[in-house]
């Protein structure tokens, strides 16, 4: 599916002690990262990260700076 700009990729652990899935939205064009939602083991968002300030590396896209947002707390790692 797309969306997001990307392809939609959901992950299912075996064991769903911390989180019951995680939903990745990869870039159509480059392959690169975009967002990962992650959802608690009541299927409610939990946490997102942001890839963001995409550089080459010896010929490789890459995202430089990943943001961390807790949904359920508000808290938050990096810069939005």
């Amino acid at each position: 599916m797309t969306n997001r700009g990307g392809y939609e990729l959901q992950e299912t652990p075996k064991n769903a002690s911390y989180y019951s899935r995680i939903v990745d939205w990869i870039a159509t064009g480059t392959g690169l990262p975009l967002v990962r939602d992650h959802y608690d083991v009541a299927n409610a968002p939990w946490r997102k990260q942001v890839f963001k300030d995409v550089a080459t590396i010896d010929g490789v896209p890459t995202p430089m700076r990943v943001c961390i947002d807790n949904v359920e707390s508000g808290d938050w790692s990096g810069s939005t």
